[in-house]
């Protein structure tokens, strides 16, 4: 009797055992699973809102994946070619996208975007506003930043044509980066020339 006992003690606590072993094992494993999205097709735009940190992958084939160490969860939105991204929790939402040819990025609220590797793109459009933090490492033909609020930007890589709008005090870091050629717009006349370009094509609707 105690001999079955103590066989039956030992078996429990090895079942015990082993299902401490594997919990992390399918913790990591629920984390890596992708983000439920309709129907992913072809993007070239990310919007990134909240508090979110988004590593960018370039490759063949697009996806969307939540990191291994993700505490938090996101909403993902196809929208024509641009895929949006929020995250509403208090837990920092850690995600993976892969893309493949890419245009725009924009950031803001608390977001963070960064690169695995380079991004070999001919044009990037690269917006940053609120408290997001930007870090790309790219190559390209042309490059177009803007940068507003309490944002930073760190940049390395290479581009022909860098195009940066910026207010008074920007956050910019360069690390290993260069540029053949650079043109600085200050933020204020850039918003200024998005106005009189609104009021002459409501002039023009008007005529």
């Amino acid at each position: 009797m105690k001999t079955t006992i103590k066989t039956k003690i030992a078996t429990v606590l090895t079942a015990i055992l082993f299902l401490i072993a594997i919990f992390p094992t399918i913790i990591c494993a629920a984390k890596a699973y992708p983000i439920k999205i309709v129907s992913l097709t072809s993007f070239r735009k990310i919007s990134v809102k909240g508090n979110v940190e988004v590593m960018l992958v370039q490759r063949k084939d697009i996806g969307i994946n939540y990191a291994e160490d993700n505490l938090g969860s996101v909403k993902a939105i196809l929208d024509g070619q641009t895929l949006r991204i929020t995250a509403n929790g208090s837990e920092m939402s850690k995600i993976f996208i892969y893309v493949n040819d890419l245009y725009r990025i924009e950031a803001e609220d608390h977001a963070i975007v960064k690169t695995q590797g380079k991004l070999k793109i001919p044009y990037l459009q690269v917006f940053l506003r609120n408290e997001a933090q930007v870090e790309i490492n790219s190559e390209t033909s042309s490059l177009y930043t803007s940068i507003s609020d309490h944002a930073k930007l760190t940049l390395s890589g290479s581009t022909d044509n860098h195009f940066l709008v910026t207010g008074k005090a920007p956050r910019l870091i360069f690390e290993n980066f260069a540029a053949l050629k650079t043109s600085i717009k200050p933020l204020e006349i850039s918003i200024m020339d998005k106005e009189i370009a609104f009021n002459l094509s409501s002039i023009n609707i008007i005529n």
